[in-house]
C-alpha cells in the first residue's frame, strides 16, 4: 500500500503524486491537493523554484528564505547537483544538503539522467526514481490531465440532458398538431431517431476519447520530459561549445607564450654572443695597448740615456779646451 498524505487545507488524504508542497510568507511549508493548490494565489521563487502563497501586499517573486539568504550571503550560485540557482553558502543548495543528510549521497535520476535524485523507496513514481524538478513536472502533467478529464466528463454529462430537452420539444409538437397526425408522427419518429443517433455518437465518442484521456497524462509527461531533455541537450551543446572555445583560446595563448619564450631565448643568446665578442675585442685592444706602452717606455728610456751621454760628452769637451791653451 502506498502511503497517503493529508492536504493542509481540506485535510483529505491523497497519494504522493497528487500532493504539492508550497511555502507561505511566514516561511512555513504546506501540502496542498490539486484543487486547493489552484484555489490559492501562488508564486514560484526565482531562485529555489519552490511555490509559495502570497498573502501580503509584497509583489516580489522571491520567497522569504531566499530573500534572507540574499541579505546574508549575497546572490546565489548554481547548485552542483540539481543546477538550481539556490546555492548560497556552499556549492550545494539547502534542499540537496538536507536530503543528503537524510537519505545519503545522490543517485542518478531515471528521467533527466542527472545525479540529483535521492533513494527514497516510499516516494518512487511508477517504480522510478525522480529528482525534485522531474517530480514537479510529473505532478503538473497529472494535474493537467485530471483537469482535462473533468472537463470531458462534464461535457459527457451535459449531452444526455440536451437529448432529453430535444425529445420533450418533439413530443410537444406532436401533441399540438391535430390535423396532420401522420406527418407529425413521421416527424416525431425522425426526431426521435436523432437523439438515439446522438446518444450513439456520444457513446462512441466517449469510448474513443476515454483511452485518450487515460493516456493523456502519460503523453503530457512524456512531452514535458522530452522538452526537458531537449533543453538539457541544448545546454550541454552550449557548454561544449564554450569549452571548445576556451580550449582554442588556451592553445592560442600557449602558442603565443611559446613563441615569445623562444624569441626571448634567441635574443638572450645573441646578446650573450655579442657581449662575449665585445669583451674579446676589448681584451685584445688592452693587450695591444699594453705592448705599445711597454715599447714606448723602452724607447723613452733609451732616448733619455743617449741624451744623458751626449750631455756628458759635451761637458767633458768644454772643460778640456782651456787647459790645452
Amino acid at each position: 500500500m502506498n502511503p497517503l498524505f493529508a492536504c493542509s487545507r481540506c485535510f483529505k488524504r491523497y497519494p504522493f503524486e497528487e500532493i504539492f508542497t508550497s511555502s507561505n510568507e511566514d516561511s512555513s511549508s504546506n501540502q496542498f491537493c490539486g484543487d486547493c493548490r489552484n484555489a490559492t494565489t501562488k508564486l514560484k521563487c526565482n531562485y529555489c523554484r519552490t511555490e509559495f502563497t502570497q498573502t501580503g501586499k509584497s509583489s516580489s517573486s522571491i520567497c522569504i528564505k531566499c530573500s534572507e539568504n540574499i541579505k546574508l550571503y549575497g546572490k546565489p550560485s548554481a547548485c552542483s547537483l540539481c543546477s538550481i540557482m539556490a546555492a548560497f553558502k556552499t556549492d550545494k543548495c539547502q534542499r540537496c544538503l538536507s536530503s543528503m543528510s537524510k537519505y545519503g549521497p545522490p543517485v542518478k535520476c531515471e528521467i533527466c539522467q542527472q545525479t540529483c535524485a535521492f533513494n527514497r523507496n516510499d516516494l518512487r513514481i511508477d517504480g522510478k526514481l525522480h529528482c525534485w524538478l522531474c517530480k514537479l513536472s510529473y505532478k503538473r502533467a497529472l494535474a493537467k490531465a485530471k483537469k482535462n478529464d473533468e472537463k470531458h466528463r462534464d461535457r459527457a454529462k451535459k449531452r444526455p440532458v440536451d437529448d432529453s430537452v430535444k425529445t420533450s420539444s418533439t413530443m410537444k409538437l406532436s401533441n399540438q398538431s391535430s390535423s396532420n397526425r401522420s406527418r407529425d408522427l413521421t416527424k416525431t419518429a425522425n426526431l426521435s431517431d436523432i437523439p438515439e443517433k446522438m446518444s450513439k455518437t456520444s457513446s462512441s465518442s466517449n469510448s474513443v476519447v476515454a483511452p485518450s484521456h487515460h493516456s493523456s497524462d502519460h503523453v503530457v509527461a512524456v512531452t514535458q520530459l522530452r522538452e526537458q531533455i531537449a533543453t538539457l541537450q541544448k545546454k550541454l551543446a552550449q557548454k561544449d561549445n564554450i569549452l571548445l572555445q576556451k580550449d582554442k583560446e588556451i592553445t592560442e595563448w600557449k602558442g603565443k607564450h611559446f613563441t615569445i619564450e623562444t624569441e626571448m631565448r634567441n635574443k638572450m643568446t645573441e646578446q650573450k654572443k655579442l657581449y662575449e665578442t665585445k669583451i674579446d675585442i676589448l681584451n685584445k685592444k688592452i693587450q695591444t695597448q699594453q705592448v705599445q706602452i711597454a715599447q714606448l717606455s723602452k724607447t723613452t728610456k733609451r732616448s733619455t740615456k743617449e741624451s744623458v751621454k751626449e750631455r756628458e760628452k759635451d761637458n767633458s769637451s768644454g772643460t778640456d779646451s782651456p787647459n790645452a791653451n
